[in-house]
């Protein structure tokens, strides 16, 4: 296995093959870039000529997908106002060290969040 290991996997081949490698591939690089430039630019042209075109199209259907809605709000303060009274009760009665301020916000989204299940 060390024989295989030495002559086929690259170990032993490297300095033979690197220094015959690299002047051919340094001699086929200019055939090879005037075989292929003028085929990757004719079919580069052809594919990317129509998306110019479609630009604006595309942007006049995917601009409503690009912005958010806006959530709408609804003014809570009374509920604000209720719950942070019930806050103070809880502290002073019960010494509550950590009370959740969920509803302190003075204005908070209302936001559709899934249908309703109708049984």
């Amino acid at each position: 296995s060390q024989f295989v290991a030495r002559n086929h996997n690259g170990i032993a081949t490297a300095p033979i093959v690197a220094p015959v490698a690299a002047p051919v591939a340094a001699y086929t690089a200019p055939v090879a870039t005037a075989f292929t430039a003028p085929v990757v630019a004719k079919y580069a042209a052809a594919y990317s000529t129509p998306l110019a075109y479609s630009a604006p199209v595309a942007a006049a259907y995917s601009a409503p997908l690009t912005y958010a809605a806006t959530p709408l709000a609804y003014a809570n303060a009374h509920l604000d106002a209720a719950y942070a009274s019930s806050r103070v009760d809880l502290k002073q009665n019960y010494n509550a060290a950590v009370v959740p301020a969920t509803y302190a916000a003075a204005v908070a989204p209302l936001r559709y969040t899934a249908a309703p299940v109708l049984l």
